[in-house]
């Protein structure tokens, strides 16, 4: 009797493996594009709402920085009139004295 190294594998072990591979294919494709539209339809309006979220908060905040700035301006506005009147007894008051002309 010979002996007889077997290595590799047949044709047809090769061909049952390819048709075995594309029967799972065939099935887990679909199962897995139906769990891809499963989560693209149930999580993007979730993501829609959390973005919309986001962009109210932060434009509250842009309006409140808006309104604290306009505050501060009319504070100043105020300190600075304040000031002035307190400095010269009419607001019409001139602060500096003018120059005379020349006459030549």
């Amino acid at each position: 009797m010979k002996k007889t190294n077997k290595k590799g594998f047949t044709l047809v072990e090769l061909l049952a493996v390819i048709v075995i591979l594309g029967v799972l294919l065939m099935i887990a494709v679909p199962a897995i594009q139906n769990v891809i539209r499963k989560i693209n339809t149930e999580l993007a309006p979730s993501g829609q709402a959390y973005s919309e979220n986001i962009l109210r908060e932060y434009l509250i905040r842009i309006k409140k920085a808006y309104e604290d700035l306009l505050e501060h301006e009319r504070k100043q506005t105020n300190y600075w009139k304040e000031k002035y009147e307190s400095e010269h007894e009419t607001i019409n008051e001139v602060p500096f004295d003018v120059p005379e002309k020349n006459q030549s």
